[in-house]
């Protein structure tokens, strides 16, 4: 059955959509087999001898595609399992926005590595590892481009302090504004974007607000409205209500429905935020009634439990 194409979203950009790849013919099944033939039986002996070379040697696909089949993470994950349909991402700026667990994070990682970049972060030409953290996702990801960028990075905030120390092994600090360990981590994320990002580029930035303040918030609002100037397209995995408030942005909403296209105010992040800010008070009350609520149950609970109170001692 033909996939449904989406609406693209106001122009070509860099990355235009992505979606799950198709998956081939599910292998045999052991019922299957037994209705093969008769002669299957007398050649089982030889065929298992077989058999476990062939799985020694099993493609790194064919065992992804069974994990898919499964039902095994990353594909356990509703968000990811809802990329059997295109994704349009928009050629200006594109948010992921959900709860932690909600998988943004891992398509936006799958979503790098898919188009070339260093699953650790940084540029194309990044070939440092440490410890492979990133899922098989990558693989089962098909990337529609437009044009292609000229320039490109890939923040991970978990693994940014391993990116300034490549920079200094390799030499490379210069085009950052110098050392970035010699940085908060907020001011080092700022140089690496005012300095290394040139334009007419491909930003993908997982969780970028975790460096910054709320004034520095705004600057880096600032300067992705200078760089979609400059041409470039910005995706970015994100829990800031104050991001998430671009102008003209496509925001994706993760969650146990999957994905779906949401506004700026029908975001959890700016309502769960704009109750706060109205009253923190009643919220923190609120809060805490549930939390001494919890303790007093446990308490009781204890107190018709002996066993369980000596346990605790």
């Amino acid at each position: 059955m033909a996939r449904r194409r989406p609406a693209r979203l106001g122009g070509d950009g860099f990355l235009q959509e992505i979606v799950l790849r198709p998956l081939g013919p599910a292998p045999e099944t052991a019922d299957d087999d037994a209705d093969d033939d008769a002669d299957a039986d007398a050649d089982a002996d030889d065929d298992a001898d077989d058999a476990d070379d062939a799985a020694d040697d099993e493609p790194e696909g064919d065992a992804d595609d069974a994990a898919r089949r499964a039902g095994r993470y990353p594909f356990s994950i509703p968000a990811v399992r809802a990329l059997a349909e295109p994704l349009a991402l928009d050629p200006k700026v594109t948010f992921f926005v959900g709860e932690n667990g909600s998988g943004k994070s891992t398509v936006l990682e799958a979503l790098a590595v898919a188009a070339g970049f260093n699953a650790e972060g940084g540029t194309k030409n990044f070939s440092f590892a440490t410890r492979p953290s990133h899922s098989a996702l990558h693989r089962h990801l098909l990337v529609a481009w437009g044009q292609r960028p000229k320039d490109g990075f890939f923040f991970r905030g978990e693994s940014f302090y391993t990116v300034a120390t490549y920079l200094e092994q390799i030499g490379g600090t210069i085009g950052y504004g110098g050392s970035l360990h010699e940085r908060s981590h907020g001011e080092a994320f700022l140089a690496l974007v005012t300095n290394r990002f040139g334009g007419d580029g491909l930003y993908l930035l997982d969780e970028p607000e975790s460096a910054l303040s709320p004034a520095r918030l705004l600057s880096l609002l600032a300067a992705i409205h200078a760089l979609v100037r400059r041409g470039s397209q910005v995706v970015a995995a994100t829990h800031s209500p104050m991001l998430l408030a671009y102008p003209g942005a496509t925001i994706y909403a993760f969650g146990p429905h999957g994905i779906r296209r949401t506004t700026w105010a029908e975001t959890e992040h700016v309502q769960v935020t704009r109750d706060f800010l109205a009253g923190p008070e009643r919220y923190l009350k609120h809060l805490f009634e549930a939390v001494e609520a919890q303790e007093r149950a446990a308490r009781d609970d204890e107190d018709d439990d002996p066993p369980k109170r000596r346990r605790r001692r």
